[in-house]
């Protein structure tokens, strides 16, 4: 089954149940990972490739089967 990877990048003051794509500074969608468990640590990885985290903001990752919606 392949998922897709949903990062979703936010501030500090934003509670960790409100993280989603509507009160995001920044989301991100990624391409396909084979697992979950290769979802979580994929996320991990292209958020620090790219940058995305400050010491002001974290990261949240939504892993979904490949055409499921995120329902945060």
């Amino acid at each position: 089954m392949l998922f897709t990877v949903f990062l979703a990048i936010c501030a500090q003051d934003v509670p960790t149940a409100r993280c989603a794509e509507s009160t995001a500074i920044q989301w991100v969608v990624a391409p396909e990972p084979q697992s979950m468990a290769v979802c979580g640590m994929y996320g991990q990885q292209l958020a620090a490739e790219l940058q995305l985290l400050r010491s002001d903001r974290y990261l949240k990752v939504f892993c979904r089967p490949l055409g499921a919606p995120v329902d945060v």
